[in-house]
């Protein structure tokens, strides 16, 4: 075997292996590069440059500018979302959100079916109150169910505690068997007349 010169050794040229993904490309579902794809997730058609571009706001105004704006408004519009619920959580609860819930919170902001199995303790309880409550300021309806009474009432408090930092009051219904009968039926009127903006029960309801 011939030996290397250090005359070739300076001679060599170092290839990296680039990889091309199709239909990654978050504005036009095209192809796009890894290195595109590790920034922005915009292929180099729909924006040459994207060196000078600090966030998907400036992403979105350079796509507009140059009339080529698709899809990528979905993902900014789920940032702002997001950001948002980020502000939203950390004004009801006093902290922000731990990435455990920054995981989860982006799931249900994106309507995605799952479940958490995860220990006491990470927060799934206060994200999914305060969730509730957010969808509340925004017109929508929660429903959660826990497994005891004293769950559903520890979950009721949590909400009038964060909804005080709000200065609101959202329309919210708590059925376990600790209550009356009076109460029981009271409640059940007003689930029929869909009379709610979070529904509290238990398993058993």
């Amino acid at each position: 075997m011939k030996a290397i010169t250090p005359l070739e050794v300076k001679c060599l040229k170092v290839v990296y292996l680039r990889g091309i993904y199709n239909g990654l490309c978050v504005n036009c579902k095209g192809t796009i590069s890894d290195e595109r794809l590790l920034q922005f997730g915009i292929c180099e058609r729909c924006l040459e440059n994207v060196e000078n571009l600090r966030s998907w706001k400036d992403v979105l105004e350079a796509l507009k500018e140059k009339g080529r704006a698709y899809f990528a408004h979905e993902i900014y519009d789920f940032h702002k979302r997001f950001n948002e619920f980020s502000l939203f959580f950390k004004r009801a609860v006093g902290q922000r959100m731990w990435s455990l819930q920054e995981t989860w919170a982006r799931r249900i902001l994106l309507k995605r079916s799952f479940s958490i199995v995860a220990p006491t303790g990470v927060g799934k309880t206060v994200l999914g109150t305060v969730a509730a409550l957010y969808f509340a300021v925004n017109g929508k309806k929660s429903y959660i169910i826990v497994p005891t009474a004293l769950l559903a009432y520890q979950v009721s408090e949590k909400i009038d505690a964060y909804s005080e930092r709000f200065g609101i009051k959202p329309r919210k219904i708590v059925y376990h068997a600790g209550l009356s009968e009076k109460e029981k039926r009271a409640a059940l009127e007003k689930v029929a007349s869909n009379d709610f903006e979070i529904l509290i029960t238990t398993e058993r309801f």
